[in-house]
C-alpha cells in the first residue's frame, strides 16, 4: 500500500472496479479515511464476497461462504476455506469495502478550485463539465475526464462535441494513451495525480502550478504569488468591494464573499526575511481609510517624493489588475478635481460607515423613518439574476444571466450612529435628520444653521460621498436634501 492514501485513490478510480477492502485501508490513519468519507469521495459499499485468508500465510483469495450460527446475533457468519487451516471465520469488519466516487471527485475540484457555474457529468461516468473561472489572463473551462482500461464503443466522438471550448483546461485520470481519439485542440491537458494532493480538512488543489502551465493571455502581467480572484464573467470594479483590516482582505461582489490574507492577495514583502508590509499596501490602506480618494494635496510636496508616491499607486494598480483581473483601470486620476479615485468600493474594517457601492451618488440614497427610533437606509446597486434558459444544439440548457438596478437596504439606530444620546433623545443634528425625512427633504431653518451644517459634514463622512447632501435653496428658502426622503411603511 503506498504511504499517500491520496494517491492510491487517485490510481484506484481509474480501475474498471475502484474498491478498497478492509485490509487495504488498515495503513491509513483515521482522520484521512474521516477526511475522504466525509468529503464523500470514498464511500462505503456493499460487503465483499472474496476475502484474503489471514490464517495460513498464503493470502489465497477465497468466496465468502455464509452459515448459520448460534454464536453470532444475526445468526448468521461468514467463512472462507483454507486448505490448511479449514473453515475460517471472517468478522464482519473484514467485509467491509470502500469505493472511489469520481462524481463527488469532480465537485470537489469545482468546489476547491472556486470554480462558477455547475458541474455537468456531460458523458455518464466519464466526462465532467466543472465550470470555469479566470486564470492566466482569460476565462477557462475546466473539465474532468476519466480513462479506464475498458473502451466504450463511440466515446472519442462524444468527447469531441464535448470538449469544443478554446483555451480549456482537462483534468485527466487514467493513461492519456486510452484517450487516443480524444480531439483536444487548444486544451491544456494535466494528471489530477500532479496537481491534487490531501490537505488537513480537504482537498488541495496546485492553482499556481495550474496557472503556470497555461498559455498567457496579453494583458496585466501576473505578479509572483498572486493569483486571480474567482470572480464571476462580467464582473466590472464597480461591482467590488473591497474590506482592509490588519491581516486580511474582504472582498465582495454581488453574493461572491472571500476574506484572504494580505500575503496570498500580494501585499507582502519578504525580501527582509520576514513577512513586512510594503509600499503598496500603505497606499491601499490609505484609500481604505479615504473611501477610495486620494487627492494630490496629499502626496508629499517635494517633487521626487511625489514622483515616487504616484509610482507606488501605479504599482498598487497593477497588483490590483493582477489579483482581479478586470480589464479596466481600478484607479482612476480625476483631473478636474486633482483626486486619484478607486473604481470600487474600499473601506477600513474598523470603518463604522455606510458600505457605499464605487461611483454612487446622493441620488441613488433613500432614507426613511422606521418604527422603534430606526432609520432605514436604502441604495441603489446592480444585482445579477437568472433571465431565461438557453437550450443548446447538444440539449444541454444554459443559464442567461441579466443585470437590474435593485435597492439594498440597512436599518440603524439614532444611538447606534450616534445621532441620538443614549436615552434615545436625539441630537440636534439627529433632529434635523428626522426633520427632513418627514418634510420629505425640505428644511425650514435658516443658512447658517449650525446643526443643519454638521448633519451634512456626518453625512459625508459617513457615506465617504464627497458631495454635499443637502444644500440651502435660496428660491425656496430652505434646506433641499440631495438624497430622497420618507416615512417607513411601518410607521
Amino acid at each position: 500500500m503506498s504511504r499517500d492514501p491520496w494517491q492510491e485513490i487517485l490510481l484506484r478510480a481509474e480501475c474498471d472496479d475502484p474498491c478498497f477492502c478492509f485490509d487495504e485501508i488498515q495503513s491509513w490513519a483515521p482522520d484521512e479515511l474521516e477526511c475522504l468519507t466525509t468529503l464523500g469521495l470514498v464511500r462505503e459499499g456493499d460487503r465483499a464476497q472474496y476475502v484474503a485468508c489471514d490464517a495460513c500465510g498464503d493470502w489465497h483469495m477465497e468466496e465468502v461462504v455464509w452459515q448459520s450460527s448460534v454464536r453470532d446475533a444475526s445468526g448468521m457468519r461468514a467463512y472462507i476455506p483454507c486448505p490448511v487451516e479449514g473453515a475460517v471465520h471472517v468478522p464482519i469488519e473484514r467485509l467491509r469495502q470502500w469505493t472511489v466516487d469520481v462524481g463527488a471527485l469532480a465537485r470537489e475540484l469545482a468546489a476547491t478550485m472556486e470554480l462558477a457555474g455547475t458541474v455537468d457529468g456531460v458523458l455518464p461516468g466519464r466526462l465532467w463539465n466543472l465550470g470555469h473561472r479566470r486564470l492566466a489572463g482569460r476565462f477557462r473551462d475546466v473539465f474532468l475526464a476519466l480513462a479506464r482500461s475498458r473502451h466504450d464503443d463511440g466515446i472519442s466522438d462524444a468527447a469531441a462535441r464535448h470538449l469544443n471550448a478554446s483555451h480549456g483546461i482537462l483534468l485527466t485520470l487514467g493513461n492519456l494513451r486510452r484517450m487516443e481519439g480524444w480531439r483536444l485542440p487548444q486544451f491544456t491537458v494535466l494528471d489530477v495525480k500532479r496537481v491534487t494532493a490531501l490537505a488537513s480538512g480537504g482537498l488541495d488543489v496546485a492553482l499556481d502550478y495550474i496557472e503556470d502551465a497555461l498559455p498567457r493571455e496579453r494583458g496585466p502581467e501576473k505578479l509572483a504569488g498572486v493569483r486571480s480572484v474567482a470572480l464571476s464573467e462580467g464582473t466590472t470594479w464597480a461591482d467590488l468591494a473591497i474590506e482592509v483590516s490588519d491581516a486580511s482582505l474582504l472582498v465582495t461582489a454581488g453574493s461572491y464573499r472571500k476574506e484572504m490574507s494580505l500575503e496570498d492577495a500580494g501585499f507582502m514583502d519578504r525580501r527582509q526575511g520576514e513577512a513586512v508590509s510594503d509600499r503598496p499596501l500603505f497606499f491601499l490602506r490609505l484609500f481604505a481609510a479615504q473611501r477610495g480618494r486620494v487627492a494630490l494635496t496629499e502626496l508629499p510636496r517635494e517633487e521626487r517624493k511625489k514622483l515616487r508616491a504616484q509610482k507606488q499607486i501605479s504599482v498598487l494598480r497593477a497588483r490590483l489588475q493582477s489579483l482581479f483581473a478586470i480589464a479596466e483601470e481600478p484607479i482612476v486620476f480625476d483631473k478636474a478635481s486633482g483626486e486619484y479615485r478607486c473604481a470600487f468600493g474600499i473601506r477600513m474594517s474598523a470603518d463604522e460607515g455606510f458600505p457605499t457601492p464605487a461611483g454612487a451618488s446622493w441620488l441613488d440614497f433613500r432614507f426613511e423613518e422606521v418604527a422603534g427610533g430606526r432609520l432605514a437606509v436604502g441604495v441603489k446597486s446592480k444585482e445579477q439574476f437568472r433571465a431565461r434558459q438557453i437550450q443548446r444544439d447538444d440539449g444541454r440548457s444554459i443559464p442567461e444571466t441579466a443585470e437590474r438596478e435593485a435597492r439594498v437596504w440597512r436599518e440603524y439606530t439614532l444611538v447606534a450612529l450616534g445621532l441620538a444620546k443614549d436615552s434615545g433623545i436625539p441630537t440636534p443634528e439627529g433632529r434635523a435628520l428626522l426633520e427632513c425625512l418627514r418634510s420629505e427633504g425640505r428644511l425650514q431653518r435658516s443658512p447658517e444653521n449650525m446643526a443643519v451644517l454638521k448633519l451634512g459634514r456626518w453625512l459625508r463622512h459617513w457615506s465617504g460621498v464627497e458631495d454635499d447632501p443637502i444644500k440651502y435653496s435660496e428660491s425656496k428658502k430652505a434646506w433641499v436634501t440631495h438624497f430622497e426622503c420618507g416615512m417607513g411603511r411601518t410607521l
